[in-house]
């Protein structure tokens, strides 16, 4: 039995084709079929349908890698306690984070973190969307907004005010609305959610504002924050994004009344081994102690 031959089978599995598997592990796009294929006999079973281009996995396939993930996932736990016997955080943690405005500070906050525990191996993953990863897929997820999964443990950094911003070239060309009645002789630029749904503009009070038609609707909000730097209309951004433009001049909050906070978490699984635990308490223990 070749635990290698596993290991890449489920790393095909995450690739999705052999020639991404290959450019992962540094192999031939042939050795990678071929020890598939050794898997295979050593099983009895076909693990890969190879009809057509695109990587399918037969019923068999998805069973085995669902298998694998928890074995490896288990094995990775193990391994962090043992190194972590001696009382120092050891071993590989992967965290997932999302592509928006924290990310300069995340990277300093873990920057600092592997100084402090230099034998910690970190894989740090960003994304849009990580409804596309299964609990125990990472060790540690960052969430911007409330828990979605009841199964996962939380841990609250901090709160982030969303609110309503434009550029000084965009005010001084249409004006400031006075009212929320006059954003409807605005230009915005609209957000929508990861199932393709608008993201309502709201107030304190959750109460929901009434907007235009967008001149622009995109899923990412640095796109949103990236348009209303350019001037293109009026757009909602997180505080910890539109900080330094505020600052200098370049952008200007808009309505302050229609502000909402949502937090940033660090979601996980129950039981979490030291190596995880050890990143979740410096990275709470960052952020209390960050500016606000």
């Amino acid at each position: 039995m070749s635990i290698e031959d596993r290991r890449l089978f489920l790393e095909l599995t995450e690739a999705g084709s052999y020639a991404a598997t290959a450019r992962r592990l540094g192999l031939a796009r042939s050795t990678v079929m071929r020890r598939v294929e050794a898997l295979e006999a050593e099983l009895g079973v076909s693990l890969v349908h190879r009809a057509g281009r695109a990587l399918a996995l037969t019923e068999a396939g998805h069973r085995l890698a669902e298998g694998l993930r928890t074995v490896f996932r288990s094995l990775r736990r193990v391994e962090s306690e043992v190194r972590s016997a001696g009382g120092q955080a050891a071993g590989s943690l992967r965290l997932w984070g999302p592509m928006v405005g924290v990310s300069d500070e995340l990277a300093e906050c873990l920057a600092t973190f592997q100084l402090a525990h230099p034998k910690v191996q970190l894989r740090l993953d960003l994304g849009r969307d990580p409804r596309a990863h299964r609990p125990g897929d990472f060790d540690v997820m960052l969430q911007m907004g409330h828990r979605s999964n009841p199964d996962l443990q939380v841990r609250n950094l901090f709160r982030d005010r969303l609110f309503l911003v434009a550029s000084e070239a965009y005010l001084a060309k249409h004006g400031e609305p006075a009212s929320l009645k006059a954003l409807g002789e605005h230009r915005i630029i609209e957000q929508r959610d990861f199932s393709d749904r608008v993201v309502p503009w709201r107030l304190a009070d959750g109460t929901r504002v009434s907007t235009p038609p967008p001149v622009i609707s995109t899923h990412g909000v640095g796109y949103v924050f990236t348009f209303v730097q350019k001037g293109v209309g009026i757009g909602r951004v997180p505080a910890s994004m539109a900080e330094s433009a505020l600052a200098e001049g370049t952008l200007r909050q808009v309505l302050p009344e229609v502000v909402v906070e949502e937090p940033l978490s660090m979601v996980y699984l129950p039981g979490p081994s030291a190596t995880t635990r050890a990143l979740l308490d410096f990275m709470e223990d960052y952020w209390a102690r960050a500016p606000a």
